[in-house]
């Protein structure tokens, strides 16, 4: 035989894992064993999804298959031999890891996620927790187990099976039968990130929610990221790992901009309280109907449906507001929304204001909202002169 076995590693999946000799190259690889009822010298379609997705791996993060046979009533996987240990072992020995550690690791997985959400057809790992991640004695980290990856669209063996994941790291329509998408190992990833950071397994019954309920969580970048990438409606979470690597490597606006898009924002609702609304019947079914999507880009159709009414600009204020600030991206939209008017030849916003109040018929609380912008005209035009 081509491949000494030297001992056993570990269980992953379905099979066992041995650490093999490489008679010929005496090289040391990883070897999976697994029982497989196909026929020998037939290794097309036949094989194991999990298999056929993992022979075209080209990842630096990811293990390579070097060989593939059969010895009834075994498949045999012959792969890197990564030596390191689990990132659950890691926190479980030394504890939290340091934010700047995580962030980094949190852009390698999403890199990893990425790649395999983009195949043809697209695949989901299904099962992402620490101890599948791997950290290597020279510190980068390494994904292993494939045994649960999944598409709904796969070929050969129906594109793998849907798997249910493990207890505080799966998302809930792998138990619930919702559909399986980005969103599902984003959730995983956001769950694994909690650990990295906190120590606590989410799988033990305390998990996020103890913690944001005790205050005792951090409230920076990361954790944001965190809470909205483990959402249990899949509509609330990140679509993509885009969206969510956007969001890691985004920085805060300064105070006064975010304030100033806010309160931008809110005086474009007092205006557009003060419009007429349509009365188109169906028109006015499809707008609600988008607005209780509850995601951006159904509320944006809503808008530029009908931008004279008031109900889409706040649900998406709403959702802008939910983690607690403002990015870049959004305060820009706030900002394009709310002098839309202007770009088509009308009044902006503020002047309008401005010009109502001269006619003393603004409230307590419109003249307010004015007044935190004029604060903030004030306080940029101070420190121009500066």
């Amino acid at each position: 035989m081509k491949y000494e076995i030297i001992r056993k590693i570990g269980d992953g999946g379905e099979g066992r894992v041995y650490l093999v000799r490489d008679r010929v190259l005496d090289k040391t690889w990883a070897m999976k064993v697994v029982p497989w009822t196909g026929k020998k010298g037939v290794m097309g379609e036949d094989l194991p999804f999990p298999v056929q997705v993992m022979k075209n791996f080209d990842h630096p993060l990811l293990p390579r298959l070097v060989d593939l046979f059969f010895r009834p009533p075994f498949l045999c996987l012959v792969m890197d031999y990564i030596p390191g240990r689990s990132l659950e072992d890691l926190v479980k020995e030394e504890g939290p890891q340091d934010r700047e550690l995580v962030l980094s690791w949190a852009r390698d997985l999403l890199s990893i996620l990425s790649y395999l959400h983009q195949q043809d057809p697209p695949v989901y790992y299904q099962d992402l927790k620490p101890a599948n991640i791997l950290l290597t004695k020279e510190g980068t980290i390494k994904l292993i187990d494939f045994g649960a990856i999944f598409s709904p669209q796969g070929r050969g063996q129906g594109g793998g099976r849907r798997g249910r994941g493990t207890p505080g790291y799966a998302a809930p329509e792998l138990y619930g039968g919702g559909e399986v998408g980005p969103w599902t190992d984003l959730y995983s990833l956001g769950m694994t990130l909690f650990f990295l950071l906190t120590g606590e397994d989410p799988g033990s019954g305390d998990g996020l929610s103890s913690t944001e309920k005790k205050g005792e969580g951090p409230q920076g970048r990361l954790e944001m990221v965190i809470g909205r990438a483990t959402q249990t409606l899949p509509r609330n979470r990140y679509p993509s790992c885009q969206d969510m690597m956007e969001d890691l490597e985004g920085r805060e606006r300064p105070e006064k901009a975010r304030r100033r898009a806010l309160v931008g924002g809110l005086i474009l609702l007092v205006f557009l309280g003060l419009l007429p609304w349509g009365q188109n019947v169906h028109q006015n079914f499809v707008y609600r109907r988008k607005i209780q999507e509850g995601v951006e880009g159904a509320i944006l159709e809503a808008i530029k449906m009908r931008p004279d009414r008031p109900e889409a600009y706040r649900v998406l204020l709403d959702l802008y507001r939910k983690d607690g600030r403002l990015d870049d991206r959004e305060s820009q939209v706030l900002e394009i929304l709310s002098h839309s008017y202007a770009g088509e030849g009308g009044e902006d916003l503020v002047d309008r204001l401005k010009r109502i109040s001269e006619e003393g018929e603004l409230t307590f609380f419109q003249k307010r909202l004015l007044d935190l912008w004029k604060e903030e005209e004030a306080g940029v035009g101070a420190e121009e002169g500066e």
